[in-house]
């Protein structure tokens, strides 16, 4: 039994390489012509902007390629009758259910790598050429940084519905950049051309005079800065670059501080919900293993059927998934919801045909 599991597993691995380098081919070729023709810098420009985009691309065809690499395993073994051997040989559909599980379990872990790990890197990249003004990095400590006309200053979060910033302080300078005053709040609202109105703070003026600081107290207090609410959503291009578990630390600061984070949950939980469609997807061509007989199936079929199962549940997943970013469904029920429901169909039919 282990000389067939063996090689059945070498039999996916080859029909996965095939399909993925295929994949990528063809996604890579279409995006370094399309930058070509848009002239968007010479060729090592070109070449070192796929790269950066290239891990948040395979994380999108490794379902694609698990699903396909079964499908073009199974339809091997039947056409060349080896699937009918293998069943002769006393190797039953539940040891062939679990040699791809084993296969599928890898390109999971290889999904999560990669999406948890390897695309927030790639955006750290692609940020570091950027000239915005708040200070990458920062946010692992749980601040977000940056620099004013004469003041720096750090907040926790920003919510977008509210068009608040939480947790604010601002540290202002003189002109020999000796601090002046620190104003610290709670929240910073705004109301309209570039003025916040702060609540709920603290400001300790006259730090750079040879005299005791003054300190004062106050629950509503109207300031402007030169940054509006669309300088602020900027800040989110940085949660991009945390890996799963700085995401989910992050989460949890923005949660105990009272901000609401339903759309990074929706990040972070679809991260992981990728790395189990590639397992899902490994497995759903397996329902063919039941009709051996290669006379009795079409690979044009399959093929088809493959393509039209791939539209439906992207089109489905994606319209959930944007249902959890309205907050309509929780995060986790948003980013699990199609998974789940294709789990329960697999594992109805394979309990089904064993009855049969």
């Amino acid at each position: 039994m282990t000389i067939l599991r063996i090689f059945l597993a070498k039999e996916w691995f080859k029909s996965f390489i095939a399909t993925f380098i295929i994949l990528i081919i063809l996604v890579a070729a279409a995006d370094i012509i399309n930058a070509f023709m848009r002239n968007k810098g010479d060729f090592l420009t070109i070449l070192f902007n796929f790269s950066v985009k290239a891990p948040e691309l395979l994380s999108k065809l490794l379902p694609f390629a698990s699903l396909l690499a079964t499908v073009f395993a199974i339809n091997k073994l039947k056409t060349h009758s080896e699937l009918i051997a293998i069943l002769a040989a006393g190797m039953g559909p539940l040891k062939i259910l679990q040699v791809f599980i084993f296969c599928g379990s890898l390109l999971a872990i290889l999904q999560f790598i990669n999406t948890g790990y390897v695309i927030p890197y790639a955006n750290q990249i692609k940020l570091t050429d950027d000239e915005e003004q708040f200070v990458r990095s920062s946010i692992n400590s749980g601040k977000i940084w940056y620099r004013g006309n004469n003041y720096f200053a750090n907040f926790t979060g920003y919510e977008q519905s509210s068009n608040r910033i939480i947790d604010l302080t601002l540290i202002f300078h003189n002109n020999q950049f000796l601090i002046s005053n620190i104003i610290s709040a709670r929240y910073a609202r705004y109301m309209s051309e570039n003025i916040w109105q702060l609540e709920d703070g603290v400001i300790k003026a006259h730090l750079d005079l040879k005299e005791f600081p003054t300190i004062e107290r106050f629950k509503l207090k109207p300031i402007e800065l030169t940054e509006n609410p669309s300088d602020f959503k900027k800040f989110e291009s940085d949660i991009a670059t945390l890996d799963i578990f700085n995401l989910s630390s992050y989460i949890t600061r923005l949660e105990k501080n009272g901000i609401q984070a339903t759309q990074y949950k929706m990040i972070m939980w679809d991260k992981i919900s990728l790395s189990f469609i590639c397992f899902l997807f490994t497995l759903m061509p397996l329902l063919g293993i039941f009709n051996p007989n290669r006379r009795s199936s079409s690979f044009g079929k399959s093929v088809l059927f493959t393509l039209v199962f791939m539209i439906v549940y992207w089109l489905a997943h994606t319209s959930i998934i944007a249902l959890g970013n309205n907050q309509q469904l929780p995060p986790f029920i948003a980013a699990f919801l199609m998974p789940f429901i294709f789990t329960i169909f697999l594992i109805h039919q394979f309990t089904k045909h064993r009855q049969l």
